[in-house]
């Protein structure tokens, strides 16, 4: 249940002005603040994370973040200039070692859940 808000919390701040986000840290300060105070644990906050999540979601959108579409999203990757930097080679060295582990990984976890 955490990773999904933690999800919908990163996705959401990307969204914040300046302005927001700064409420938003004062916000979670305050928070802290009472919770230390009040020698009481997060548990125990009159706020939890879900009804902190609705407040900050009730927050109305910035229109200066909002960017409305324009052109072909293909167009725009063709024409950009190629990074002279990145190196197909490499990248494809080291995307192998990243599937060889997630395959380690899920061998391990098939294992330990049995479904070997």
């Amino acid at each position: 249940m955490n990773k999904p808000l933690t999800i919908q919390i990163s996705e959401y701040i990307k969204q914040l002005s300046l302005d927001e986000l700064v409420w938003l840290i004062e916000k979670l300060l305050e928070q802290v603040r009472v919770l230390i105070s009040s020698g009481q644990s997060q548990e125990d906050s009159s706020l939890s994370l879900e009804q902190f999540v609705t407040e900050v979601q009730a927050i109305p959108p910035n229109p200066a973040n909002i960017r409305l579409p324009h052109g072909s999203l293909a167009e725009a990757l063709r024409d950009s200039d190629e990074d002279p930097e990145f190196d197909l080679a490499r990248w494809k060295q080291e995307w192998a070692v990243v599937e060889t582990e997630m395959k380690a990984i899920t061998r391990a976890n098939n294992a330990a859940e049995g479904f070997v």
